[in-house]
């Protein structure tokens, strides 16, 4: 992920890091590391790049205040899991997520209360495509999120997958 400096942050979905490189040093450095963090997946900025959200596969959400490095995980609203979360985006005041590790698999929009502590609310966008095998990650342009609808990852293989077996790449968009 890029911030509007040009430096980037990256999540390491083995160990509990975060890791920046500067716009300037060019240099890799540990941004934070938290044992709070099982398995980071997406992040995303708020639009003032002050708060940073990142995206647990197996623990949710974590918000990350950038300029005290200050780590508070999310509460879920009753009727919602945070689990099993990949792609993870800022959209109009909104979490955008691509969840991949629930069934069905989906693109659901969380509400966040004035703080930022707490989903308040959520929606799923769209849920159970006949393209999904895997979705993970996109884009998103103007009010629309495109993104890979068919990863064909399968976490944990036994076995390659054979390059026979494989699918075209299936992007779609859909409206937000």
């Amino acid at each position: 992920m890029l911030n509007k400096k040009g430096d980037v942050f990256a999540t390491d979905s083995i160990s509990p890091y975060i890791y920046f490189i500067g716009s300037k040093t060019d240099k890799l450095e540990v941004f934070i590391k938290s044992d709070l963090f099982s398995s980071l997946q997406g992040a995303t900025f708020t639009p003032d790049e002050k708060m940073m959200f990142v995206a647990d596969y197996g623990k949710g959400i974590f918000k990350i205040e950038m300029q005290t490095k200050q780590i508070t995980q999310l509460k879920p609203n009753k009727n919602v899991t945070l689990l099993g979360l990949d792609g993870f985006y800022f959209h109009q005041g909104k979490l955008i997520g691509i969840q991949n590790g629930i069934n069905p698999q989906r693109i659901v929009s969380f509400t966040l209360n004035p703080q930022a502590t707490e989903i308040i609310d959520f929606s799923t966008l769209e849920a159970n495509h006949p393209d999904f095998n895997e979705p993970t990650l996109g884009a998103i342009v103007g009010n629309e999120l495109f993104y890979v609808a068919n990863s064909q990852w399968i976490g944990q293989r036994k076995a390659e997958l054979k390059s026979d077996k494989l699918k075209n790449p299936v992007i779609l968009k859909l409206k937000l």
